[in-house]
């Protein structure tokens, strides 16, 4: 189990793995709802900017550190997985990969032989289809609904 835990990164793996893991940390520290919650409590409260800083402080060393305990239980539990049935993963990997590959092919054949082609046809859709190629209409030759139903219906004639 040692040898899992404690696997040698090279260089460009371990300095691509930290820069990841900061600029994700980074962009997850502005994100609105980590900044909101405390400041509507704060002018709710009437904090002071001191106080709200220590109450951000606060939430925020929680926040990391239930965050690391969490990864570090999942880390080990699935370092402890992965040595109880590691061996087993390329053998259902495999048996999945094939029968799926399997199945693909086995209903494309069912298909194929039921001679109703393959399931659709290439016409107008319905409404749907109608609105659709109409907005396309209306952003190529401008917002008014006339101009673009006139198209349309050209197109459509």
């Amino acid at each position: 189990m040692n040898s899992l835990l404690f696997q040698q990164l090279d260089t460009s793996s371990a300095v691509l793995l930290v820069g990841t893991v900061l600029i994700v940390g980074v962009l997850h520290t502005i994100v609105p709802d980590h900044c909101v919650p405390i400041t509507l409590i704060a002018r709710q409260r009437g904090w002071s900017k001191r106080q709200t800083a220590r109450a951000a402080l606060q939430a925020g060393t929680g926040h990391v550190i239930t965050t690391l305990v969490l990864a570090a239980v999942v880390w080990l539990a699935g370092v402890a997985v992965a040595t109880k049935f590691g061996h087993w993963v390329d053998t259902i990997s495999s048996v999945a990969l094939v029968s799926f590959g399997l199945w693909i092919a086995i209903s494309s054949w069912f298909d194929l032989r039921s001679g109703s082609g393959h399931g659709h046809t290439h016409g107008a859709h319905g409404p749907h289809t109608r609105l659709l190629a109409l907005n396309q209409v209306r952003r190529r030759h401008g917002s008014r609904t006339g101009v673009a139903e006139d198209v349309w219906r050209a197109r459509c004639s």
